[in-house]
């Protein structure tokens, strides 16, 4: 779990960064759109065309931070219940005779189907 977790921190580092870079973009191509609307029709629906498809990468960025996150919530959590459960097991007085089973061998196992089968 601590595994995971590291690797989503640095997912989302990444993600965050990509982020940014997204939103940069997407306000130069609406920059870019705003003065070339005016000046060139053609030129300025090529750079809203450009502004759109920033937005696009930008939500997908964000939609995948979201989904990096919540995974990163769900492993801190795991984690926890792990940590609760082995502390637990640490503080709870055990006997050996009702906790522990014996298992019979494979040996012992084939003796005992022997004698049910009747040979």
């Amino acid at each position: 779990a601590r595994f995971v977790q590291r690797c989503l921190r640095g997912r989302l580092r990444s993600l965050d960064a990509d982020s940014k870079r997204a939103e940069q973009e997407v306000s130069e191509w609406a920059q870019r759109a705003a003065e070339r609307s005016s000046a060139i029709g053609e030129a300025g629906s090529m750079a809203r065309a450009m502004q759109r498809q920033a937005q696009k990468e930008l939500r997908s960025r964000r939609e995948q931070a979201d989904n990096a996150k919540r995974l990163l919530r769900r492993a801190e959590e795991r984690e926890r219940r792990i940590v609760s459960r082995q502390q637990e097991l640490a503080n709870k007085p055990s006997s050996t005779k009702t906790s522990a089973r014996r298992l019979p061998s494979v040996e012992e196992e084939l003796q005992r189907m022997k004698r049910e089968m009747g040979r």
